[in-house]
């Protein structure tokens, strides 16, 4: 029992720490080639219950630099607070600005897909640019991503998204920094890797044309999420996706300060990662690998011993604060390393619960809220 233990934690760690290698050689290919490239956008958020945020959203989208044909088309998504009002006045007094109920989009669509199929629908434009309400987005935030567009092969763009360091108050915003710093650092290397892993919905943007080419949102209608990571693995058969690495194309998210709206956020977009063997199974062997090993540094010192299980996680702490460190240069985002140390800590334990909740998603997600 014990040998059988220690070869299998062996494996599982040797496949995670080749994948963060992986992702390190993968980060030293990137580069900023400066570019140039615009043409007729057609901007697309989805909005539920925004009315504390999408004042400043608007502001930022009205304030664009562009020089081509743009339009900012707002979905409400039944919000029941003044959201509407609110787009409304923007609508009145900027042309540019269009209003769309969720209402007109596909009846076989639920959630956040619902609300951008609307939005689909309504747009003029071939190439559709994504972000979220509660994002804050550069001057030139459009010029940039769309200039990826510049080869006209390329029919999805990966944008950076990341928590601003003048947000970071408490304990969660640091490991909030840090972790989703993580996730989107090792999703720009896996594309320079032409591996691509996810993307997201707060920085995102594709050919309207590649939407209907490849049935849109039908292939995840029953999905709770799905409307960027899933997405793109429905297109990534296509050998068309690329990323921004361009810093004024980057998107500041929104920090989380209460440890419940955080766990919840995670919950959401853990639930589609136990269909991921479905879209790429690479993907989902890190998945897998990444539960495995903190799970085992959790619990099998019990078993086998502490030394093993120290000698695993010094590795694997050292590894990622390569990964991180690197990172960091990169995108040049100056997280502080002490941030790292208590996330490296932090989530082996956070890991082993994410995986168990992703069982239980539409239930906990259910249970506290009707909307996504």
């Amino acid at each position: 029992m014990v040998n059988a233990l220690i070869i299998t934690l062996s494996i599982v760690c040797l496949y995670y720490y080749s994948r963060i290698l992986y992702f390190i050689f993968g980060l030293l290919k990137l580069k900023n080639n400066e570019k140039y490239y615009s043409a007729p956008v057609s901007i697309i958020v989805s909005v539920y219950n925004g009315e504390q945020s999408i004042n400043r959203l608007l502001n930022q989208l009205k304030n664009q630099i562009y020089d081509n044909k743009i339009e900012f088309i707002i979905v409400d998504d039944m919000s029941t607070d003044f959201t509407k009002e609110l787009i409304k006045k923007y609508v009145n007094n900027d042309n540019r600005f269009i209003y769309v109920s969720s209402e007109s989009g596909n009846p076989k669509l639920a959630y956040k897909k619902k609300a951008l199929d609307a939005g689909i629908k309504k747009s003029r434009y071939d190439i559709l640019l994504f972000t979220d309400v509660d994002c804050q987005l550069n001057p030139k935030w459009a010029q940039q991503m769309i200039s990826e567009f510049k080869d006209h092969n390329i029919e999805y763009v990966v944008g950076f998204s990341y928590v601003d360091n003048k947000y970071i108050k408490n304990l969660v915003s640091k490991f909030q920094q840090v972790d989703f710093f993580m996730l989107m650092a090792t999703a720009f290397s896996c594309l320079k890797n032409n591996n691509p892993w996810a993307s997201s919905g707060q920085n995102q943007a594709y050919r309207k044309k590649l939407y209907y080419d490849v049935g849109g949102f039908s292939k995840i209608k029953n999905c709770l999420q799905g409307d960027d990571t899933l997405y793109m693995q429905i297109c990534n058969k296509f050998n068309n996706i690329t990323c921004c690495f361009h810093q004024e194309s980057f998107v500041i998210t929104r920090t989380e300060y209460s440890f419940l709206s955080f766990i919840r956020q995670r919950i959401r977009w853990s639930g589609d990662a136990n269909i991921m063997w479905k879209f790429n199974k690479s993907l989902y062997t890190m998945i897998i690998s990444t539960f495995l090993v903190n799970t085992f540094i959790l619990f099998s010192g019990i078993i086998i011993g502490y030394k093993l299980t120290f000698v695993c996680l010094l590795v694997k702490i050292i590894l990622e604060y390569i990964l991180f460190y690197l990172s960091n240069k990169k995108f040049k985002i100056d997280i502080k390393s002490i941030y790292y140390l208590w996330w490296s800590i932090l989530q082996i334990p956070y890991v082993f619960i994410m995986g168990i909740s992703s069982f239980f998603t539409n239930y906990l997600i259910n249970w506290k809220s009707k909307k996504i």
